[in-house]
């Protein structure tokens, strides 16, 4: 569901009566949104035998690694050269832009009204608004990346400006937490996001839209990896930092047949995210090092989208509806290198992250409703289908105040 604005929603009453640099070993989770995914270490594949990050570990200790170079008396140099259990665990992280950015982008269309917590009307044209959000992401694990169930907390502040009947403009500011724990006690996770998103929305000519958006994230990560090699067993844990960079753009056609409307949609969403360099810490001798990354993905969705307003004794019900085929352009399967944070000569092993699954639907289920007095309350339900490896189920319900 994409939100639409107070004026949108009265509008409807009356009618009734959203490169990597050096080794990257970081890989990263795609999502939905204004959507979007960002990136982080999971259990990868070695890219030379194309096995797991385990395994590749295990290689490399168990005869790649020259054992001359490991710091003596270390952890790491008491199994150099020897077989053993591989390490477990994995690291992950997921981001999306906020889904009320989306929603306010479509203030000017006429199209019923959707996720703010609560919405007020300061100055003609101006409007604030508040959002929360939970969405369950859980991943599968593959011959490439471990699995891991999670869940993810999304706040949204911002305020738009009406500056003509064809023209709204307006910024967000967003606090997001992605946690979770890898499969079979592989360790856990517990990622933050701050962000600001422009938006804008344009009615070019009666009945056509086009969207933008632009926006950017500080986000910060943590991580613990559960290790067992031979001997060695424990955590590594991991505390990072990165960048995220997104912009995308929406058109539709919106057609009217009495209180319904329904139309096409086109998208496309790009998200660039650079990750900062980082050592694991811990005392298991199996801590690694990952240099500077970065991840890039580029989604296309083309769907249909409707909403249809009628009238009840004691307001006016707004259900609304639609699915988008998603396609993923960028996100190659790449390899990803680590090293030993015990090994002097710090030499690079490498493995291969996840692929994307280039092809997957979204749907999206709400109502809303405009009351007297100004008081407009909805829910919304959205989930993924189709997709190789993730599963994502979103609900959110809120109250929206007009004054």
């Amino acid at each position: 569901m994409q939100t639409k604005d107070w004026f949108v929603l009265k509008s409807k009453a009356e009618q009734a009566g959203y490169s990597k640099k050096n080794f990257p070993g970081l890989s990263t989770s795609w999502r939905r949104g204004v959507p979007i995914m960002v990136g982080a270490l999971l259990l990868g594949a070695g890219a030379v035998d194309a096995a797991s990050l385990d395994k590749a570990i295990e290689d490399a200790i168990s005869g790649r690694l020259n054992c001359a170079g490991v710091a003596p008396g270390s952890p790491l140099a008491a199994v150099c050269g020897g077989g053993g259990s591989s390490s477990g665990g994995a690291a992950a992280a997921a981001q999306t832009t906020p889904g009320v950015v989306q929603e306010r982008l479509l203030k000017a269309r006429g199209e019923g009204e959707g996720m703010a917590d609560s919405v007020s009307e300061l100055l003609p044209g101006l409007s604030v608004f508040l959002s929360g959000e939970y969405e369950s992401l859980d991943k599968d694990r593959t011959p490439f990346e471990g699995g891991y169930d999670s869940d993810i907390q999304r706040f949204t502040l911002g305020s738009d400006y009406q500056f003509t009947d064809k023209v709204m403009a307006g910024l967000a500011f967003t606090y997001y937490n992605h946690d979770g724990d890898f499969d079979n006690f592989g360790g856990d996770f517990d990622n933050d996001s701050y962000g600001v998103t422009f938006f804008a929305s344009i009615l070019p000519i009666d009945q056509v839209f086009v969207q933008v958006n632009a926006g950017y994230a500080a986000k910060d990560y943590d991580r613990t990896r559960a290790v067992s090699f031979s001997a060695l067993s424990g955590l590594a844990n991991a505390d990072y930092e990165g960048d995220e960079y997104s912009a995308g753009i929406l058109a539709g056609y919106d057609y009217t047949v009495g209180n319904l409307s329904i139309g096409p949609r086109l998208g496309l969403d790009y998200i660039r995210t650079e990750f900062d360099s980082y050592t694991e810490t811990g005392s298991t001798g199996l801590e690694l090092s990952f240099a500077d990354a970065d991840q890039t993905s580029l989604q296309s969705r083309l769907g249909l989208a409707s909403s249809l307003a009628f009238s009840t004794g004691f307001g006016v019900l707004l259900p609304q509806a639609g699915v988008n085929w998603v396609h993923e352009f960028e996100n190659d399967q790449r390899s990803e290198a680590f090293s030993f944070k015990d090994d002097l000569n710090s030499v690079a092993f490498l493995y291969e992250n996840e692929g994307p699954d280039r092809d997957f639907f979204e749907f999206t289920l709400g109502v809303s409703a405009v009351l007297p007095h100004g008081w407009l309350p909805f829910v919304q339900f959205r989930a993924i289908a189709g997709h190789e490896y993730l599963d994502s189920y979103a609900g959110t319900i809120g109250l929206r105040k007009e004054f």
